[in-house]
This record gives C-alpha cells, structure tokens and sequence, in this order.
C-alpha cells in the first residue's frame, strides 16, 4: 500500500489534485491511503505523530511556509 499525503493552500486545486491522483491508482490498480491537507503546519504536526508518507505533493508557494521549506522539515522525520 502507498501513501500519499497533498499539501495546498488552495481547496479547488487540492481537490484537483486529490481527484486526478486517485483515479490514476486507482486505473492502477495501486492501493493507497491519502491524506491533504490546506496548511503545512497541520501536515507537519500530523506527520508528528508518525504519519510519515511514501509520496508528498506540495504547493511550492504558499504564504505559510513554500513547499521547498516544508521538504527540508519532512527530512527531518526521515
């Protein structure tokens, strides 16, 4: 099983992104559990708690922190 976590700041392209994602693994026949998330500092609390995922897709420009911020963080769980 993959899991995957999507991190933006918009709703209408996090949706975006969640929908063209799961019907990829999905024609793939890949089992996933998905989580997204609107703020990246509710993504990094919950990877606090061990939510470490195989696959991030991240917003590069968000005002709280870009996306190249947030990977530097999520090295850190690793």
């Amino acid at each position: 099983m993959i899991t995957i976590t999507i991190c933006d700041d918009d709703q209408i392209e996090l949706k975006e992104i969640e929908t063209m994602v799961c019907r990829c693994l999905v024609e793939q026949r890949v089992e996933y559990r998905m989580y997204t998330f609107s703020s990246p500092d509710n993504m990094l609390y919950e990877m606090s708690d061990n939510q470490i995922s195989d696959i991030y897709v991240l917003d590069v420009s968000m005002p709280e922190k870009d996306g190249f911020t947030m990977i530097e963080e999520i090295r850190t769980f690793y």
